[in-house]
């Protein structure tokens, strides 16, 4: 019995060392943008650089923080735009921490944070421009985003480096009624050609009728003008 006991209780003492080896090792590893928040009883103590760190366990603890760039997608959203229509938006963000303490510590989610941003900001700017005007400016629209956004997420400890609206379309029944209008207006450039076709051809009839009808004058009237100074030759011949 005492054997069992002692072999419960080494294996026990073996498991705690090896606990306290590993949570007593920290290895902050550079290749995967990592930094180290130490921690002494749940409190900021200090930022650890990339490299190998010894701690006290339990007393104190480290959270690693990745620096890296990561995309962040953000779902479809409906936006007005300043003459009432409906439009649909889809946005693409990358960004990287640049401040592991405010990023970890002084937010509870930095990313939802930035994402209900994003959609704050893009709905001003959807909604102080035309419906053309946002569909024509998906540039200016990023350019102005990234603007506004690297002036809000910076207390999120975080810097976004690029962000692109990847779908940005009108609602379907706006766009519905767009191809509407647009076939309508086709109908009405090609009801206007052929009518102006059909005119230049009349017209263009008209002007040969008229043209051959001046040459028969004229040629009427030529012959007119020759017998009658042919038969005035022959009157001055007898004379």
């Amino acid at each position: 019995m005492g054997t069992v006991v002692g072999t419960i209780f080494a294996v026990l003492i073996i498991v705690l060392l090896l606990w306290m080896i590993l949570h007593t090792v920290i290895i902050i590893n550079e290749s995967q943008g990592e930094v180290g928040l130490k921690m002494r009883l749940g409190k900021y103590v200090e930022t650890l650089s990339p490299g190998w760190h010894f701690v006290i366990p339990i007393i104190y603890s480290v959270i690693k923080v990745d620096t890296r760039q990561k995309p962040l997608n953000i779902k479809e959203q409906s936006l007005i735009t300043r003459d009432n229509a409906t439009v649909l938006a889809t946005e693409q963000l990358k960004y990287h921490v640049t401040d592991a303490v405010e990023y970890e510590l002084k937010n509870s989610n930095a990313e939802q944070s930035m994402i209900q941003d994003v959609q704050s900001s893009l709905r001003s700017i959807i909604g102080g421009m035309k419906l053309n005007d946002v569909l024509e400016g998906s540039g200016k629209i990023n350019e102005r985003l990234a603007n506004d956004l690297n002036d809000t997420t910076a207390r999120y400890g975080t810097q976004v480096d690029n962000i692109a609206i990847s779908g940005l379309k009108p609602d379907p029944e706006i766009e519905k009624a767009m191809n509407q209008q647009a076939a309508a207006e086709r109908q009405r450039e090609a009801a206007i050609m052929k009518s102006q076709g059909e005119k230049q051809a009349a017209q263009n009839q008209a002007d040969g009728k008229a043209y051959s009808l001046r040459k028969t004058a004229d040629a009427e009237a030529y012959t007119t003008r020759q017998n009658a100074d042919a038969k005035a030759y022959q009157k001055n011949s007898r004379s």
